[in-house]
This record gives structure tokens, C-alpha cells and sequence, in this order.
């Protein structure tokens, strides 16, 4: 699978965690479309991005779209955009549950969307089925939510 991260926020750069020698993952602060010193979009099986990106993104040929959010409010109702719900404690102690650890020990993978195309759906039970038998994430539960 290929992937690429749109964006440095740290909520963002935990989905590094996921690459094993089946996943590629490139990472990007920012993206222009116009430009074409960045790769295509349609080159990825997924991006994976937040809402202070979409914007740069909205006129490409993206096959799906994870956009993280930590605020329901903030749905996008997009074609293959689906919208993946991460709720943190910002306030932890130790490093036993910091970021990365709540990332890794997410206990259910939300997602809601408005139109998603069948084999996106695939997609995702893939990845994070995947993600799981690498041990790269604790728990292969996933919800979807239709909005």
C-alpha cells in the first residue's frame, strides 16, 4: 500500500507508526497540485491529512482521503473522504500514554462519511487489519458512521 501523510501536526505523524514492508509511507508539510515537483495524488492508495489541508487537495485525483479529526463538528461531506474521529488526552503523565501509545492503543477506529465507494471500504478493513497482525496498533476494531 501506498500512503501518503499531508501535513506535520503531531496527531498526523503518528500514522508513520504504521508502515511495515508492505506500506510506503511519504510524508509531506504541504502540497500543491499545480506544482510539479509534488507527486500525484492517484499515485497513493491512501492520503492521510487533516481539515488545514483539504483545501490544497480538493481539485486532485485522490483515490481516498482520511481526514483526522479530534472535533466532530468539523465532518467534511466529500466523495471518498472519510472523516476518522481520534479523540486524545492531551494531559498524560508518563510516557506509557503519550500520543503514540493512545494512537497504538486506539480502541476503536471511527469513521464517517457520506459517500465512500465499496472497494475504499475494502480498503480500509485491509489496512487496519493489517496494521493489527504487524502489531502495529492493538485493536482492528472499526465503526463506520454514515452522515
Amino acid at each position: 500500500m501506498k500512503i501518503i501523510i499531508l501535513g506535520n501536526d503531531e496527531v498526523l505523524l503518528n500514522f508513520k507508526y504504521l508502515k511495515h514492508y508492505r506500506n510506503t509511507i511519504l510524508t509531506l508539510d504541504s502540497y500543491n497540485y499545480t506544482d510539479l515537483s509534488y507527486p500525484s495524488l492517484s499515485l497513493y492508495d491512501l492520503v492521510i491529512t487533516n481539515n488545514s489541508h483539504l483545501d490544497s487537495i480538493k481539485d486532485c485525483n485522490a483515490n481516498l482521503i482520511f481526514n483526522v479529526l479530534d472535533n466532530l463538528d468539523k465532518v467534511v461531506k466529500i466523495k471518498n473522504v472519510v472523516n476518522l474521529f481520534l479523540e486524545f488526552d492531551y494531559n498524560f503523565k508518563d510516557s506509557n500514554n503519550d500520543i503514540i501509545q493512545q494512537f497504538i492503543k486506539n480502541p476503536q477506529w471511527d469513521f464517517y462519511y457520506n459517500s465512500c465507494e465499496k472497494h475504499n471500504v475494502k480498503f480500509i478493513h485491509e489496512l487496519i487489519t493489517e496494521c493489527y497482525k504487524f502489531n502495529k496498533i492493538k485493536y482492528k476494531e472499526i465503526q463506520f458512521h454514515k452522515i
